[in-house]
């Protein structure tokens, strides 16, 4: 199976976007509660801090599992079709200066999203 190995991604486990969400609004209210120094505008963005491709995903999927990889393919050009950014880091620094924010590491993510699809 051909995976991409050329385009970067912070993949995001979606327990971490909602953390991130309740604490933004926790956060909001204490703004509205007097604490104005802490006080959070404008676009705020969250992702993993983990570099993947979809191949370093596949490959680590397979580890989680215990699955053979051998059968995975890297390809090192850019893909066809629309084209999509190298790198698709998101800058959380306005998040991460206000200590918010959780980080769940991929292979643990993974293992907790697929492993009830995964036969024995």
């Amino acid at each position: 199976a051909k995976h991409n190995d050329h385009q970067r991604r912070f993949p995001t486990h979606v327990a971490d976007v909602a953390v991130v969400c309740r604490q933004i609004s926790e956060h909001a209210v204490s703004e509205q509660e007097g604490d104005r120094q802490r006080a959070v505008c404008g676009l705020l963005h969250w992702s993993g801090s983990e570099c993947f491709t979809k191949y370093g995903m596949a490959k680590k999927m397979a580890e989680v599992f215990g699955l053979q990889s051998n059968h995975l393919e890297a390809v090192k050009d850019a893909p066809g079709g629309a084209p999509r950014p190298y790198d698709c880091q998101l800058d959380c620094s306005v998040l991460e200066k206000l200590a918010l924010g959780q980080r769940t590491p991929f292979g643990e993510g993974i293992k907790l999203s697929l492993e009830k699809f995964i036969k024995k």
